[in-house]
């Protein structure tokens, strides 16, 4: 049985940092053990959960590298085999230009598309690799490994989050 709100488990604990490689790297985890209470920061406002729990332990990974030309960000699970999990996460992106544009697999979307979506977001199905074209000068390729599909939202016009999902959560009913 697990007890869980909106964004799960792993958000609600904090990063410890695990090692740093170089100058441009570090990496930082989050460690589980089976149904450890954590208190849940969206309640009561947002959530009738006042603790979460998981039946499952788990160590949660994430590594920063930074180069001269891109960031890149890796994310490593381990658990038990066939560990059910949702994962996500969505960088902010400053815009820019007064006409931005996305563009993936031949195909050209405006991020007044994506603000007309709301807060069900914009699925990209099956696709892992757009590009922002912000201003000219600054624009931003998102590539993904591991991650089925891309999903755009915006609370206003002057940014904008690329987020690589393992899955759409709209695409089914609450229930399920």
């Amino acid at each position: 049985e697990a007890k869980l709100a909106q964004h799960g488990i792993a958000r609600a604990m904090s990063y410890l940092l695990k090692n740093t490689t170089s100058p441009n790297s570090a990496s930082f985890s989050k460690i589980y053990a089976a149904d450890t209470l954590i208190a849940n920061p969206k309640f009561p406002e947002k959530s009738t959960l006042d603790f979460l729990s998981w039946p499952y332990d788990f160590e949660f990974t994430k590594t920063f590298k930074l180069t001269n030309t891109s960031l890149f960000i890796t994310f490593e699970i381990q658990s038990e085999k066939n560990m059910p999990f949702m994962l996500g996460f969505h960088p902010a992106l400053k815009i820019l230009a007064n006409n931005p544009s996305f563009e993936f697999q031949d195909k050209k979307i405006s991020l007044a598309q994506v603000l007309e979506a709301g807060a069900a977001a914009f699925p990209i199905q099956n696709c892992n690799d757009l590009t922002l074209f912000n201003n000219g000068k600054v624009n931003v390729n998102v590539k993904s490994t591991g991650f089925k599909h891309l999903m755009l939202w915006s609370p206003s016009s002057n940014m904008v989050c690329i987020e690589p999902i393992t899955f759409y959560p709209a695409s089914v009913s609450p229930k399920d």
